[in-house]
Formats: C-alpha cells, sequence, structure tokens
C-alpha cells in the first residue's frame, strides 16, 4: 500500500523513515544543488513529516558539497603575542631570497626583537640548515645573547634536527606558525617590506650595512623612539653628519649610572595589527570531530578546493591537531 499526498497537482508520495536518505542520495546526488535548491527540488515530489528539516540537515552533511562548495572561508582572529618583559628575550627570524649575489651570498637569515625591534641581517651562502643554525650562532647569539624563545616559519631549515639540536643546547623555546598562515610570524614578515624596499633602490650590491644602519635608527612611532635607541641608549651618528654634540664626561661612571636608569624606564610596546579583514568560524567548529583542510596552494581547473575529512584529536582558540596520513600535524 502505498500513500500519497493529493492537496497540490502533482501527487507526492509519502516516504517511510528507512527510505528517506535514500530519497534525497538519489536527487541531490544528480548536480549536488545547494540547500534551498534541494528542498523545492524533494519537496515537489514526496511528502514526509518535518521533510524540510530533514533536507537542510542532508544537504548541510553532504561530503562532496563540502568538499566541493566555497561558502564562506573561516578567518580567526588575530591573537597578540605576550609583551615581552625584558630585550632580547623574544625573536622572529626568517629567510629571504635568492638576492642578488653579493661575495657569494645569495640569502640572508633575518631577525628582529619584539621588545626594542632591533632587526639583522645575515648574509647566507645557502640555505641549509647547518649554514642557518650557524648564522645564528654567530650572527645572533654571540653578540645579543641567547633568547629565550624563537618564532619562525614552517620551513625545513627551522624544523630540522639541526635547528633543533640548536635550540635544545641553548634552552630556547621554539615556536612555529600553522601552515598557510604567515600572520603570527608578522613582525619579521612586515619588516622583510621594509627591508626590499631600501634594497630596490640600491645599485650597489653591497648594500646590507648602509641599509640596517638607517633602519635601526628610524624613528618607530610605536616605540616614540629609534631601535637603536631602545638598545644603546642614545642616537647613533651617521656618514656626513658634521656636528655631533660632546658632553663632557661623568665621573666615577655617572654616565652609566644615568643609562642604567634611563633603559629600566624602557616598556615594551604591543605590536599594531593593521587587519581589516572581518572574523568568521562556524559554531560547529568547536565540536565537530572530523574537518576538511583548505587547499591554498594553486590547482588546476576543477581541483576540490578543500580535501579532508580528517579527525580532529584536539583543539584550541587559534589550533586544530588532526589525524592525517596516520601522522599528527598542526593547523
Amino acid at each position: 500500500m502505498l500513500y500519497c499526498d493529493i492537496s497540490t497537482q502533482v501527487i507526492r508520495p509519502y516516504i517511510p523513515k528507512t527510505h528517506r536518505y535514500q530519497v534525497f542520495r538519489n536527487l541531490h546526488d544528480l548536480a549536488h544543488p545547494g540547500v534551498r535548491a534541494t528542498v523545492r527540488l524533494i519537496c515537489s515530489r514526496f511528502v514526509w513529516l518535518k521533510m524540510k528539516k530533514d533536507i537542510v540537515n542532508f544537504t548541510r552533511s553532504c561530503i562532496a558539497c563540502q568538499g566541493s562548495k566555497i561558502v564562506r572561508h573561516v578567518h580567526q582572529h588575530l591573537a597578540e603575542f605576550k609583551v615581552p618583559n625584558q630585550r632580547f628575550g623574544h625573536i622572529n627570524i626568517d629567510i629571504i631570497g635568492p638576492l642578488p649575489s653579493s661575495q657569494g651570498f645569495t640569502y640572508c637569515l633575518t631577525a628582529i626583537e619584539g621588545f626594542s625591534r632591533w632587526p639583522e641581517a645575515m648574509p647566507l651562502a645557502d640555505i641549509r640548515a647547518e649554514t642557518v643554525a650557524q648564522a645564528l650562532y654567530s650572527g645572533w647569539i654571540s653578540r645579543c645573547g641567547v633568547p629565550q624563545r624563537i618564532s619562525t616559519d614552517r620551513g625545513s631549515q627551522f624544523t630540522s634536527d639541526v635547528f633543533h639540536s640548536l635550540a635544545k643546547t641553548f634552552g630556547i623555546c621554539l615556536s612555529h606558525t600553522t601552515a598557510y598562515h604567515p600572520q603570527p610570524n608578522g613582525a619579521i614578515e612586515r619588516w622583510h617590506r621594509t627591508l626590499k624596499a631600501a634594497t630596490m633602490c640600491h645599485t650597489s650590491v653591497h648594500w646590507v650595512p648602509a641599509v640596517l644602519l638607517v633602519l635601526l635608527i628610524v624613528f618607530k612611532e610605536d616605540l616614540q623612539c629609534s631601535p637603536a635607541e631602545m638598545v644603546c641608549g642614545e642616537i647613533l651618528c651617521l656618514p656626513s653628519q658634521f656636528f655631533v654634540q660632546q658632553q663632557p664626561q661623568a665621573a666615577d661612571n655617572g654616565f652609566i649610572k644615568k643609562l642604567k636608569t634611563h633603559i629600566q624606564q624602557f616598556r615594551a610596546t604591543p605590536t599594531s595589527n593593521h587587519s581589516e579583514k572581518p572574523t568568521f568560524v562556524y559554531r560547529d567548529l568547536s565540536v565537530c570531530s572530523h574537518v576538511f583542510l583548505r587547499v591554498d596552494t594553486v590547482q588546476p581547473s576543477l581541483s576540490q578546493p578543500y580535501i579532508g575529512l580528517y579527525k580532529v584529536l584536539s583543539r584550541t582558540n587559534k589550533n586544530f591537531i588532526i589525524l592525517k596520513d596516520n601522522q599528527k600535524s598542526d593547523y
């Protein structure tokens, strides 16, 4: 016996509970239309109790639709780093290049310190992990001391055993950005923009010393002083500067006492955030058991923008630990 609804011009059969999902799949899988189109498509041909609610849930849980359709990307808010309480305690590092060759160097290991914004650019002949670790040791640690924490991206040099061995030897805490998300390392990424702009203005390949000198003494609006003043306690003298203020030498190391007092009054300034992108996070992300990953690389035509499903092992407000290829991955 088959029950039908004849209240409309179309005869609509009543579908029992055990066959509703199969009816949905038979019609929805033809072209995977959206929620409204699927509801209209099925409701005009079949009938059952609370069918609109069921169809909406079926459509939203369609795996093929979730992997192929871009509805709205998730955009998390940018969290702020903990403000450092001392100089040279936290640095951000990265690698830029290849650059025009200068004395055999084609890359630079760049670093910027979080408290004073003191920048460095250390030339590299190559970007092997051993070369990068040696440059960090000789170019930063030997002159500025051992930082408590280093923030990097997920470059192979920074995730290598050599770099982790260096960090373990000196007791440095390493923190890496998540994949395709350079914003947590934004301090050094933004400085790269300034460094590259200054570099393009130079006709000579021997540009690093001159550019670094000027960038050290440039006034920072957020600090209300220059990085050199934060570290050295006074303004540095530039080439072609004819007049230098002479101060009489203080007796009994008075200068040292004043310098210490002046530096102790420095307070760290939080980094600024100029992003105006609105945040959006699906509420289901806080409870879901599996997730899709957005593919940010250049893909051939008709490639799915999302891949998955991946099981969620743990989550925080910013990151997910998922099981991908039988390995734990942080996103």
